[in-house]
Order: C-alpha cells, then sequence, then structure tokens
C-alpha cells in the first residue's frame, strides 16, 4: 500500500473515533513550480510529519511509513525537537499503529 493511501486512512480513523475531541490534517512539505514555471517554491518544514493533530490538549505527530519505509535524518532530528517541546511523535505504517499510538495518549 502506497504512503498517500496509508495516511488518507489514518486520517479518516482518527477523525472518526475521535470525533467532536480532535483536529487532524495533513502537512504536506515539498517544492512546486510555479504557474509561470519560473520559480521553484518550497511549502512546509523540512522533516515534519505527514499528519499532525490535537487531542486532549496534546499536540501530536505522525510520520507514515510503508513497511520497507524509513526515517530520513531530516525527520529524526525534527522528531527530536518536537519531543522536546512536548509534542507527541509517532511513526505509523498501518492505521493499526496510529490507532493503537493514539488511544495510549487519549487513555494517559
Amino acid at each position: 500500500m502506497k504512503e498517500r493511501t496509508i495516511q488518507n486512512k489514518i486520517l479518516i480513523a482518527l477523525s472518526k473515533e475521535y470525533a467532536g475531541r480532535s483536529i487532524w490534517w495533513t502537512n504536506d512539505t515539498g517544492v512546486a513550480k510555479s504557474m509561470d514555471g519560473k520559480r521553484t517554491i518550497s511549502f512546509g518544514l523540512k522533516g515534519s510529519p505527514d499528519i499532525l493533530g490535537c487531542l486532549g490538549g496534546r499536540f501530536i505527530g505522525i510520520e507514515v511509513k510503508t513497511e520497507s519505509g524509513k526515517q530520513r535524518e531530516a525527520q529524526a532530528k525534527f522528531q527530536k525537537a518536537f519531543e522536546r517541546a512536548g509534542g507527541v511523535y509517532i511513526i505509523a505504517r498501518s492505521v493499526e499503529d496510529a490507532l493503537s499510538a493514539v488511544r495510549t495518549i487519549a487513555s494517559a
């Protein structure tokens, strides 16, 4: 399954399970060409997780990976900074990974 497919399924599952008590959104990063093709535009914060959310006052970042996907160096650095700032960072390879981790946070 592609990373984007896993990401979309996680967003749907979290939005259903925590409806009315949380907010979740995609956090796309990358580069794109301007409409005239003359400029390159960077967007997002390098290394930041694919999904961001807030549940019970906790700021949560979820980095989505396929079964064989590996965390890049910029992502590992972002994870350390995010956790130092009090955020919760999750690496999820499936909907079940994400739900299990978020359920643990919700019950704490």
